[in-house]
């Protein structure tokens, strides 16, 4: 799956899991809040590609992506539901 991929599947679970959290906690909605829930969900979205060196977030890290890359194999354990 492409960051674009991953990210498409990100922000629809992050709304319901925001409006869900707001919900809960008898809370108002907030724009701000919106914005940094989303901005965290982009990035953590990514994330399970971290062991790819051509990945977005691999180039962003590429020591830490090469460490994850020797430890594990492609789609494994990064890419395990629990990891969120």
């Amino acid at each position: 799956m492409t960051a674009k991929g991953h990210i498409a599947l990100a922000f629809p679970i992050s709304i319901i899991g925001y409006h869900a959290s707001v919900y809960d906690l008898g809370l108002q909605i907030n724009f701000l809040h919106i914005l940094l829930y989303l901005s965290v969900a982009h990035f953590f979205s990514l994330v399970p590609d971290i062991d790819e060196s051509g990945s977005t977030i691999g180039r962003l890290f590429p020591i830490l992506s090469h460490a994850v890359d020797l430890l594990f194999r492609h789609r494994g354990p990064t890419h395990w539901l629990i990891m969120p």
